[in-house]
């Protein structure tokens, strides 16, 4: 046995522990899009995933605009690459992607922003 398959089975344990302090959160992506020059319509095919996520940090980031900054912590495991994702919808709200500071190939600490 790895230490890699330890280390994400401790990381899941870690999620599976935190319990009702996590929040449920869909990670959307746009995968395809296509255009159709006889309707003049642009079509896409979106991606969605659902996992829980732990709340590290929220803030409003400034007082001239009211912008609430969060900070996440995400299995990467789950979710794979963090900047495929444009938006993630967190207790029906859409919350912009805005940076991935940290990622150790076990979790992931992704900024997201949205304007009220």
């Amino acid at each position: 046995m790895g230490y890699k398959a330890l280390i994400d089975r401790m990381v899941t344990k870690a999620f599976n522990l935190a319990g009702d302090t996590t929040t449920q959160a869909t990670f959307n992506k746009k995968l395809n899009s296509a255009f159709n020059f006889g309707s003049g319509e642009v079509t896409s095919t979106a991606q969605n995933i659902t996992t829980q996520v732990l709340e590290v940090e929220a803030k409003k980031s400034s007082s001239q605009r009211n912008v609430v900054k969060k900070t996440l912590l995400v299995k990467t495991s789950v979710i794979g690459d963090v900047t495929a994702y444009d938006t993630v919808t967190i207790t029906g709200s859409v919350w912009k992607i805005t940076g991935v500071p940290k990622n150790d190939g076990y979790t992931s600490i992704v900024e997201v922003t949205k304007e009220h």
